[in-house]
């Protein structure tokens, strides 16, 4: 068996620890000045109080964040953009971005890949990638923009999967971010292609001058999902004022949750017993549908594998008890008699199942994964001529291990013939065989398992400065590399091809001596396989199988490397055009190059028991071989321009406005992977007093598509294709041989495009000092959505794909036979333009600052941030229905409402928060039947119910004093915080989606504790 070696996860962080401790000791020869302040000479009165001398700004600085947009971001944009500053952050308690992202009203995920393991993805194909990302507004993760510091972070595309080209946000490490900037429009014309669903910018923290340290521990009252951090960050001024540093680095350690560490198994059991009356859509129990698989053991349950709507084979026929659908097998058995067993054996365990009362099968998947991550940050900029030339460098990275391990689904079908199968055809004489489904639990195999690492690097260089005293300019070279490493582990993978394959080339060939009728010899026709490797119905808690057979027949792993490349070229000047009278008229034109490229190679290393040409010729071929490599490259030119116009301002109104501006821009993309595009965004906002302003914008977008859908299309001739039904000529599945057939791309595609539309109203009245309110009508509409039609689907909805099917004409034989139209000559698959969707809502975003009566009690600050979404319809066909999905758990759907509200109370040292979250009530294939899921099954009620969860955190500044020692050194200058996720321990609603039952919108954390600790040193 060959064994690839792991990457080592010692040298990131060895790394890591070398520039950390060359970096404090570089810093530590250099103490900190303030660049704007004057050296404090007086001696302060109190020695434990350190006194700041007044100081005075005696230059101006090109703006630190390089290369943005012109628009304003600030509560009254003429954009609607939503702001979540680093104390927002603070205070929800979020302890990753997944978790920030989670309490964004306008983020539509149902779930992060912190919960991504509870789907059961199998591991088998290598390329599981475990990264993260977000869409905003229902739709698609590609087709939201996330930036970091105004420049776009790497997406993940997967093997060949160029579409799903999304960010991964995974790694971006919270404790560096100092604000959020969520633009939930149409945006390519300021972000670029790819955000009609809108953009996130999260810029991170830098300009610090001092030391600080963070650490930070959490854990959740119903165990697991331990997690500690550790931050430092220090910053300095240094070279005679020319040279700025900020360094962070930054921790982080997480521990899974198991399901067998939440209630949600039981919970499911308690719903459905065994005499259950509640079915699903096909007529099965609920209990056989969800508790058996969940509860799997061994030794396991046979069930009848017809469905209950089935004309026969529904029932096992066990003697005393010939309507039972299901039976464990009895505990306890050896290897023969486990072969020996007849439906009499299964009298006392007749329609009950077995490990419903230990630790559930699915018990062991994560409901949240495990994580280790290191992450840093090196910002450095120089000045070469006072406000006029500096060089900006920055440097980010990090390194993420994830490992876990988590059951796939696991059962065996063994037909009525089956030699093997205890209800098999003539076990008995004259018993009539019953095919069977056999689910059971495997505790001597390891589970699969997953290992993921992350190497993540970004570097920007540039130069920025002013020409005269009105334009800026900046140019800069960025560039990011990933590199992920994937080992995805699935020793039971070929556990029933092994238990159920039989050939005459095979070691387990039964061949004649096959008894029909009895129990099976144990001399003559004993399965080699189940003697020799595995028998799954024995108790294998007590007789586990070899060490040696397990490393012989149960190993598979799938390896991939994924490698992601982009460099980014940017330009952009900034300054006045002309001096109006309300003000300057900014111009700012640009040009950004981009180029990204993504390599994957997988491998595949096998058992050698799987690699015997006469079990598994084909992995044989395959061991160790470089079996799949897909590099894919992109690139893109664009030129753009924005303006803003002050029309009216605080020196100029003609009228009674109290302010009137104008913003514009356009972006000219040329991508060698996609349709150019030209997109444009107009805003515009108007103050009719300082009380109230309106804001309007128009914006648009254009989504990455890759190269091949544009492609010339692929004709092939006589093709047959079976099972066809065509309701023109006979409405009957028949085998057809199309004379010409064209597939794949299509020259003529139209670009998949998005506008977006926003009316705004802004609250900031006099009466009520501290108080601003934005109130926001959306809608985005997408067009020209592309899909790839079907022969099956043009037959039966011709009238949506004109032109698409050519026919022969009506001959007399034909009208004989009652069809209606003539045999099909041509039929035409390529790819087009068919689908829209159309969504509709209102954002409201509420702050108030108020001082509470008398000074020594403090302030209060209530802060809400909610998104109302009216309507979501899609239509998938030219003439088809236009289906309202709000409210349907399926992909990135949105929610009717969601939000949280904060309120916030601070006085002298002492901090106080509560917030409040809310997620609103959903359907989905489990709940009742509507015209979204006409085939639903019913069990989980009309809906899922909504959540309300509420976290409370209280915090105490203690003041830096000079000249402490000992243990008050430690704590002088410092914060403490003290937190409490989900106070009331809420458990998430339930789903039952057969795997974890509960609703992914949810944290399975649920009562979350944690203490941070916050140093200046």
């Amino acid at each position: 068996m060959l064994i690839m070696p792991y990457p080592s996860r010692a040298r990131p962080a060895l790394a890591a620890a070398i520039f950390l401790a060359a970096a404090s000791l570089a810093f530590s020869q250099v103490a900190p000045v303030n660049p704007t302040a004057t050296p404090a000479t007086a001696e302060p009165k109190d020695k434990s109080t350190v006194q700041l001398e007044k100081f005075q700004v005696t230059e101006s600085k090109v703006d630190g964040l390089n290369n943005k947009s012109i628009f304003r971001t600030d509560e009254q944009a003429p954009l609607p953009f939503n702001v979540i500053s680093g104390l927002e952050i603070e205070r929800m308690g979020a302890t990753n971005i997944q978790e920030v992202f989670r309490n964004i009203p306008q983020i539509t995920n149902y779930g992060f890949s912190t919960q991504a393991n509870a789907n059961m993805a199998n591991v088998t194909g290598g390329d599981t990638l475990s990264n993260d990302s977000a869409g905003l507004r229902g739709f698609a993760n590609s087709q939201t923009v996330v930036l970091i510091n105004g420049r776009r972070i790497n997406g993940v595309l997967g093997l060949n999967n160029i579409s799903s080209f999304a960010a991964d946000i995974s790694k971006i490490p919270v404790a560096m971010i100092d604000r959020i900037e969520v633009l939930p429009d149409s945006a390519a014309a300021i972000y670029g292609g790819g955000a009609i669903g809108g953009a996130i910018n999260v810029i991170l923290r830098k300009d610090y001058n001092a030391k600080e340290i963070t650490t930070y521990y959490g854990t959740s009252t119903e165990g697991g999902g331990a997690e500690y951090h550790l931050t430092y960050m220090q910053g300095l001024t240094f070279n005679k004022r020319k040279d700025h540093l900020t360094f962070t680095f930054d921790y982080v350690h997480r521990n899974a949750i198991k399901g067998y560490q939440r209630g949600y198994y039981n919970r499911a059991l308690a719903k459905y017993p065994v005499n259950t009356t509640i079915k699903t859509a096909t007529g099965q129990s609920a209990y056989e549908a969800y508790i058996i698989p969940s509860f799997a053991s061994s030794p396991g349950t046979l069930i009848a594998s017809a469905a209950p709507t089935s004309a026969t084979g529904t029932q096992l026929n066990i003697p005393g008890n010939t309507t039972a659908r299901w039976a464990g097998v009895p505990l306890g058995l050896t290897d023969a008699q486990a072969q020996a067993l007849t439906p009499a054996s299964f009298t006392a365990t007749a329609g009950n199942a077995n490990g419903t009362t230990g630790t559930p099968r699915y018990g062991h998947l994560n409901l949240y994964t495990p994580n280790q991550t290191y992450s840093w940050n090196v910002d450095w900029e120089h000045v070469f001529v006072p406000d006029k030339l500096s060089m900006f460098f920055e440097f980010s990275g990090s390194y993420a291990r994830l490992r876990e391990s988590y059951p796939q689904s696991l059962s065996i079908s063994l037909a009525a013939t089956n030699p093997l199968n205890p209800f098999r055809t003539n076990v008995t004489p004259g018993f009539v065989g019953v095919a069977v489904t056999y689910r059971f639990h495997d505790p001597d195999i390891p589970l699969s398992s997953t290992t993921q690492d992350r190497d993540d690097a970004r570097v920007v260089w540039g130069l920025k400065g002013k020409v005269g005293t009105n334009w800026e300019w900046t140019l800069d070279v960025a560039g990011q590399y990933t590199r992920t490493f994937v080992s995805g582990k699935s020793p039971d993978s070929y556990l029933s091809t092994i238990m159920t394959r039989a050939g005459p080339t095979d070691p387990g060939y039964l061949g004649a001596a096959v008894v029909t009728g009895g129990p099976i010899a144990p001399t003559t026709s004993i399965s080699y396989r189940w003697t020799n490797v595995y028998n799954p119905f024995i108790d294998h808690n007590q007789s586990p199988i070899s060490a040696a057979t397990v490393a012989k027949y149960f190993f598979a792993d799938r390896l991939a490397t994924n490698y992601e490349r982009s460099t980014n070229i940017e330009g952009r000047i900034v300054g006045t055009l002309l001096d109006l009278p309300a003000g300057p008229l900014y111009v700012s034109p640009g040009f950004d190059i981009q180029l990204n490229d993504e390599e994957v190679n997988q491998f595949g290393f096998f058992a050698d028991g799987l690699t015997d040409p006469a079990i598994y010729g084909q992995l044989a071929a395959n061991n160790g071989a470089q079996n799949q490599k897909s590099p894919a490259t992109l690139t893109n030119k664009a030129t753009y321009l924005e303006t803003t116009v002050p029309v009216i301002g605080k020196n100029f109104h003609p009228v009674p406005l109290h302010s009137l501006e104008f913003g514009a821009s356009g972006r000219w993309d040329r991508p060698n992977h996609v349709r150019a595009a030209n997109t444009t965004t107009f805003s515009a906002s108007a103050g009719l007093t300082r009380d109230i302003a309106f804001r309007f914008s128009i914006s648009e977008g254009f989504a990455l598509l890759p190269a091949v859908n544009y492609a010339e299309p692929t004709i092939t001739t006589n093709v047959t294709q079976s099972g066809i039904i065509d309701p023109m000529r006979g409405n009957n599945p028949q085998s057809i041989v199309i004379p010409t057939q064209i597939s794949g791309g299509n020259p003529e595609l139209k670009a998949q495009s998005g506008r977006s539309k926003n009316l705004g109203v802004i609250l900031t009245p006099r009466f009520l000092p501290g108080l601003a309110w934005q109130i926001d009508y959306w809608q985005i509409k997408q067009f020209n959505t592309m899909a790839s039609p079907t022969l099956a689907g043009m037959l039966l909805t011709p009238a949506n794909y004109p032109g698409r099917i050519e026919r022969g004409p009506l001959t007399a034989a034909d009208q004989a036979l009652g069809y209606t139209g003539g045999p099909i000559l041509t039929v035409n698959t390529q790819r087009i333009n068919i689908a829209q969707v159309k969504t509709d809502g209102f954002d409201s975003r509420f702050n108030y600052r108020v001082k509470l009566p008398r000074p020594e009690w403090g302030d209060l600050t209530v802060t809400t941030s909610t998104t109302f979404t009216n309507s979501f319809r899609t239509q998938a066909l030219p003439i088809g229905p236009k289906l309202n999905i709000v409210g349907v758990s399926s992909g990135n759907n949105p929610l009717k409402w969601k939000g949280y509200a904060q309120v916030n109370w601070n006085r002298a040292n002492w901090n106080a928060g509560l917030q409040a979250n809310y997620t609103d009530k959903f359907k989905n294939s489990t709940t009742l039947a509507s015209a979204l899921f006409p085939t639903a099954s019913g069990v989980d009620g009309e809906h899922i119910p909504s959540m309300v969860t509420f976290n409370v955190h209280l915090g105490h500044n203690v003041p830096f004093q000079t000249g402490s020692k000992g243990w008050q050194n430690w704590i002088s200058g410092t914060r403490w915080t003290l937190g409490c996720l989900n106070v009331f321990d809420r458990q998430p609603p339930m789903v039952s989606d057969g795997t974890s039952f509960y609703s992914r919108y949810a944290d399975p954390r649920q009562r979350y504790l944690y203490v941070q600790m916050k140093k200046s040193l």
